[in-house]
């Protein structure tokens, strides 16, 4: 009763996902997950919140708070605060402005869990922004990152500092500063590009990103391409990341993703096909190969990955 008195007044709207995931190692070898988020989101005028809630089948974390902030909006301020979903940057995969998140090999673009922050965005003239956030991770609980963009015809830059610990391999907690400087936009083809300085208690980097995409028609179908690669100067060393999407139907796609070093002592391969059920489910099919894939710039992975075929299903009501 309390419920339904609660959303007649605040004008709740409920949303949910589920997502079962079975992967196969071997033939005698195989395990799978499932995910289930609930939440409500209310939204007025000047202002809106969400609070969502995420289980799994974990024993240990079957439970947790997966969003749960409020957003409020001035007339050329907004602030937000508590635990929301955080992406800076405008790489796809070697994001050095996303200092935020763990990257999905299999699903770079995907939601990610919410953490615990403070953001302030201010919209200046010009069509520029400045942006700051207090975030809390795993190692400290007052990270910072600030930045600033603007727009120059149909390019957009932006600079971005980055003060914040992480833990390492071991587990303990390195301080890190950062200055990522970026520019995206729009040349013929969508192009994007970074430099990364980052000092480090244990290695200073600087790194370089340049990447773009297109979508064209092929066969009457759309294709979309990618193409992203990284150069990291002190360790000499040389990535290129290289996906497609091919949309055969209406309820059909087949994608494939390659990600490798300029030796090739590393790589990893995704190949695979999404089938849209209907409006609510999708289901998808892939293969994953790694070969020697450990601890290539922001990946770090305690065993040596095998490779599998995965079987998905993903809900949305």
């Amino acid at each position: 009763m309390f419920l339904i008195i609660f959303s007649e007044v605040f004008s709740l709207d409920y949303f949910g996902e589920v997502e079962g995931t079975q992967r196969f190692k071997s033939y005698n070898s195989s395990y799978g997950s499932i995910e289930l988020i609930l939440g409500a989101e209310h939204q007025e005028e000047n202002f809106y919140s969400q609070v969502s809630l995420k289980a799994t089948d974990d024993s240990e974390k079957y439970l947790k708070l997966y969003r749960g902030y409020f957003e409020l909006y001035g007339d050329s301020t907004t602030f937000s605060a508590g635990r929301q979903m955080i992406v800076w940057g405008s790489a796809y995969i070697f994001n050095g402005a996303d200092v935020f998140n763990e990257v999905d090999l299999e699903n770079p673009r995907s939601d990610k869990d919410g953490i615990d922050s403070m953001r302030m965005k201010y919209n200046l003239e010009n069509m520029s922004r400045l942006e700051g956030v207090i975030f809390k991770n795993t190692a400290r609980d007052d990270n910072i990152g600030a930045r600033y963009t603007f727009l120059v015809d149909n390019y957009e830059f932006m600079a971005n500092y980055f003060h914040y610990d992480k833990r390492n391999f071991v587990g303990e907690a390195v301080k890190n500063e950062d200055v990522v400087l970026e520019v995206k936009g729009d040349a013929g083809i969508g192009i994007w590009s970074q430099l990364i300085h980052r000092e480090s208690d244990e290695l200073d980097q600087n790194a370089v990103v340049l990447g773009g995409d297109y979508s064209f028609d092929l066969a009457g179908n759309l294709l979309y391409t990618l193409a992203e690669t990284i150069y990291i100067k002190e360790e000499d060393i040389v990535a290129l990341y290289l996906r497609y999407n091919y949309v055969v139907s209406e309820d059909i796609e087949v994608f494939q993703s390659l990600l490798v070093d300029g030796k090739i002592s590393y790589l990893y391969v995704r190949s695979g096909l999404t089938c849209k059920l209907n409006d609510y489910f999708n289901i998808q099919v892939s293969y994953n190969y790694y070969n020697n894939f450990r601890g290539l710039y922001q990946y770090s992975y305690e065993e040596e990955l095998d490779s599998e075929v995965v079987f998905e299903i993903q809900g949305f009501f």
